[in-house]
C-alpha cells in the first residue's frame, strides 16, 4: 500500500489499541533521518517503524520521537534508573538472551505474541513469529558458545504496551574457530504488549550502528 511518492507500507500489525506499520522510503530522505538502509527494487531504501497507539495518541507520538534520537543523546540511562514497570519489562529483555546463549528455542518462542511481525537485521522484510527462533536453534544443535552485552538506552511503559530500545553486541563461535558478529555493535528497539498479565513482544526492530560505534552511557 502506497502512503506517498518515496514511501511504501510492507507490513501492519493490529492489536486492540495499537497500530504498528513497517516502512519503507528512498535514500535520498534515510541519509538526512541517519535511518537504515536496505536494497529494494534495485534501489536505496531504509526501514522504519511506525507505532501508533490510538488513546493518548500526542503523548505516544512524542514519547516516540524522542525514543528514535537515543544514540548519542540524554536519553542513555542504566536499568538502575527505570520504575519497577520498566525493570520489569527490561528484564523481559535481559531473559530474551539468556534463552538465546543457552539454545533454548522453547523459552525464547513464548516471549513473542503469536501474531508477532518485526524486522530482524538479517532479512531485507518483516518477518513474522514462524522465522524468530531459527538461530537459537542453530546455537543449540551446533553446541556453537555464544557471548553478548547488552546496553539499555530506553524503556517507556504505556499501561499494557511498552516500548524498550537498546544496545546489543554478540558473538557466536563455531567449531572450526571462526566467529561472527564480534564488535558489531546493534540497535533494538522491541514493543511489548502485557496480555493476560504476561508480557509478549508484538514487533521489533534491529540495525546496525551507522558508523559502528560503542554506544555512550
Amino acid at each position: 500500500m502506497r502512503i506517498a511518492a518515496n514511501a511504501l507500507v510492507i507490513a501492519v500489525y493490529e492489536a486492540g489499541d495499537v497500530r504498528v506499520e513497517h516502512v519503507v522510503r528512498e535514500d535520498a530522505i534515510c541519509e538526512s533521518e541517519g535511518r537504515f538502509r536496505l536494497p529494494v527494487q534495485g534501489r536505496q531504501w531504509c526501514k522504519l517503524r511506525h507505532v501508533r497507539l490510538r488513546k493518548d495518541w500526542p503523548v505516544m507520538r512524542h514519547a516516540l520521537v524522542a525514543l528514535l534520537i537515543v544514540v548519542g543523546s540524554s536519553l542513555t540511562a542504566s536499568a538502575a534508573d527505570f520504575t519497577p514497570d520498566e525493570q520489569a519489562v527490561w528484564q523481559m529483555e535481559e531473559a530474551y538472551w539468556r534463552y538465546v546463549q543457552a539454545g533454548d528455542v522453547e523459552r525464547y518462542v513464548t516471549l513473542w505474541h503469536d501474531r508477532f511481525v518485526g524486522w530482524p537485521c538479517f532479512s531485507a522484510e518483516p518477518s513474522d513469529k514462524s522465522h524468530i527462533g531459527g538461530w537459537v536453534q542453530e546455537i543449540r544443535d551446533g553446541h556453537l558458545k555464544f557471548t553478548y552485552e547488552l546496553k539499555p538506552l530506553a524503556v517507556r511503559v504505556f499501561d499494557d504496551v511498552a516500548i524498550v530500545q537498546y544496545a546489543a553486541v554478540y558473538a557466536t563461535q563455531y567449531p572450526d574457530g571462526t566467529a561472527s558478529g564480534a564488535g558489531i555493535w546493534r540497535k533494538f528497539t522491541h514493543t511489548w504488549k502485557k496480555m493476560d498479565g504476561r508480557w509478549q513482544i508484538i514487533t521489533g526492530m534491529c540495525a546496525a550502528q551507522e558508523p559502528l560505534q560503542t554506544p555512550r552511557l
